[in-house]
């Protein structure tokens, strides 16, 4: 290609953005590296030592000539002309312009190509393209490249990490990356200003509970400029417990505001761009000119206060109801429940109070000493943790830690309406995660709402079928109970398909609904009442109708015996996470879905997953 190739990218540059020059100099021989005019701490310190390596030019040392003669411009780590510093003068019609970014957001520079990727670095993205090609690198060059990947992703501890940076890495190590040049880069010392610096960050630091996150603001003056504020930033992260930090930074009438977050559901970008600022989820800044101090942080508060931060709480990932058994209960019973409804702990109700809480791990141990038939009383304790029905999920685990246990109960109005377990938790946190990639951040907002579903159902269901399911929920509703649209059905839907059967789960009692629905329609309809079953068919459609049930053997039956539970609990029973969505159909709440094991986001991935170990056995 005729004519010349440059390099820009943002100034303020850290060593991502080095690193992506460099590796984008090996995608396009002959291009020309422009320096940033400014570089971080870690960036300088890069170039000061290995600048000849480099070989990057100032746009004023350029000839005229080169510059008139600039016909592809590529731009690494930004999309935002307005940071490009002198490089910006190159941004011209008629120019070819590739962005390789990886920040979230659209780009404002004319007609340029994007290769845009949410990994943890930048220079993932085109090291990936460096694999395809299969350029060779030699160990200098693999460990300048490796160095951008390792800052922007933590040396793989940040939570932007993504397994393509992992197998970039991998092929920069193939040939010889220097361990001892990557420490002697990303292992700084702090200096004296910068201690000082952080000494009175956290002797002004204040913290806030908002919307169950906690989040620490911290403001310090100083005289004069001191370098690496972003690396004192992270530090004080890792000092402090806390969710998000924010730290701001006077120098004269100036403000420079970091802030950093511990997961991608905390997502400071959002409030940085408030302020003219960009970044990532979790780590973002931007610098205020000529701006009073208590404005900006007045500004910041109400910006926190206005987020949409993720909160998860107990009445969201707690089991319910809660199977409790007497204290005379026997040991050998107490673990057939256990062993039956796959719980790992028991509490023990007498007179309508909780007076303990029994482990499966108690109950093996007591078994290996052939103690099968004692009350399960001798060994419980009367130690019972409780949380409240509203309690976040730091404030869950906080319960189980400084307790040391394994499970707590969930209380509301004084009376225990769920359990969670350590597992329940754990659980919690990957769907908190998986939340970010809705636009919201709110736990309703990671399904779809109401009137999706609602629209779904009418686009895809005839006329006859929709109107038959709002009269099920009209009926429910009657009957004093909820009704769900469960399985095949919905799973049809999402990807467009009709279904002939469709079942349904009522919260109480199918027969009752079942005799209702028989003066209601004329149609082939038969209840089955030991089996707490209903079958309706009805214009070509079967319709299955079932109360909300767990099933288990007993030795050497082949029938199933059958309790009611919840709707979560009838869900586990069934093969695939894509077969455990399910639909709320009762009048005023229709269309409401439910999700509690992953289905929803299985089913975009277009992922089939086992829900338990048998799922394949007992298919």
């Amino acid at each position: 290609m005729k004519g010349n190739t440059v390099i820009l990218t943002h100034s303020g540059a850290d060593l991502d953005a080095i690193s992506s020059m460099y590796a984008a100099s090996k995608l396009y021989p002959g291009s020309v590296i422009i320096h940033p005019g400014s570089l971080d701490i870690n960036a300088s310190k890069l170039v000061s030592i290995f600048g000849e390596n480099l070989v990057m030019r100032k746009v004023k040392e350029l000839p005229n000539k080169f510059k008139n003669e600039i016909n592809r411009i590529i731009v690494v780590d930004t999309k935002d002309t307005n940071r490009l510093g002198e490089g910006k003068q190159f941004i011209k019609e008629g120019i070819e312009i590739i962005v390789f970014d990886h920040h979230p957001g659209e780009s404002d520079l004319p007609n340029a190509k994007a290769v845009q990727r949410h990994y943890g670095a930048n220079t993932t993205i085109i090291t990936q393209l460096l694999m395809e090609k299969k350029v060779i690198l030699t160990p200098f060059e693999a460990t300048l490249i490796a160095l951008g990947i390792f800052e922007d992703t933590g040396s793989f501890s940040f939570p932007s990490v993504k397994a393509e940076d992992f197998a970039a890495m991998t092929f920069l190590f193939s040939f010889g990356v220097s361990m001892k040049i990557v420490h002697h880069f990303l292992s700084p010392f702090l200096g004296k200003s910068q201690v000082g610096l952080l000494k009175e960050l956290l002797d002004h630091l204040k913290e806030y509970r908002i919307k169950g996150s906690r989040i620490a603001i911290a403001d310090a003056k100083i005289k004069n400029y001191i370098p690496g504020i972003s690396l004192i930033a992270h530090k004080l992260m890792e000092l402090i417990d806390a969710d998000i930090v924010f730290i701001l930074v006077t120098l004269g009438k100036d403000t420079y505001i970091i802030g950093r977050s511990s997961s991608l559901s905390f997502d400071v970008k959002k409030i940085i761009d408030t302020f003219g600022g960009g970044g990532h989820p979790t780590a973002a800044s931007v610098f205020i000119r000529n701006k009073d101090v208590k404005e900006i942080k007045e500004k910041l508060i109400t910006e926190v206060h206005l987020s949409d931060f993720p909160v998860l709480r107990a009445k969201h990932i707690m089991s319910s109801p809660v199977k409790v058994v007497s204290p005379e209960t026997s040991i050998k019973d107490a673990m057939k429940i256990l062993v039956r409804m796959g719980y790992s702990g028991l509490p023990l109700e007498e007179n309508g109070k909780i007076v303990g809480i029994i482990s499966k791990r108690d109950i093996e141990k007591i078994m290996l000493f052939e103690k099968r038939n004692r009350p399960v009383k001798q060994y419980a304790t009367p130690f019972v943790v409780k949380v409240s029905y509203d309690n976040d999920l730091r404030e869950i685990e906080d319960a189980m830690v400084k307790n040391d246990v394994g499970r707590v109960l969930v209380e509301k109005n004084d009376k225990v309406v769920g359990i969670i377990s350590r597992s329940d938790l754990l659980k919690a946190y990957r769907i908190k995660e998986e939340m970010l990639e809705q636009p919201s951040m709110d736990l309703s907002s990671f399904l779809p709402d109401k009137s999706e579903i609602t629209q779904l159902m009418k686009t895809v269901l005839s006329k006859d079928v929709f109107k038959l399911l709002k009269k099920f929920g009209e009926i429910a509703k009657d009957t004093g109970q909820r009704i769900y649209l469960v399985g095949g059905a919905i799973r049809d839907m999402f990807i467009n398909e009709k279904s002939l059967d469709m079942d349904f789960v009522l919260s109480d009692d199918a027969v009752v609904f079942g005799k209702n629905l028989n003066k209601a329609l004329q149609g082939d309809l038969r209840i089955y009442s030991d089996t707490q079953t209903v079958n309706l068919k009805f214009n070509g459609f079967n319709f299955d109708f079932t109360t909300a049930r767990r099933e288990y053997y007993e030795e050497k039956s082949l029938i199933p015996l059958i309790e009611k539970a919840s709707l979560k609990e009838d869900l586990k029973r069934r093969d695939f996470t894509i077969n455990t969505l399910a639909v709320d159909i009762t009048e005023k709440d229709f269309g409401r879905i439910f999700d509690f094991y992953g289905g929803y986001s299985d089913l975009r991935k277009k992922t089939i997953r086992v829900l338990h170990s048998l799922s394949f056995i007992e298919d």
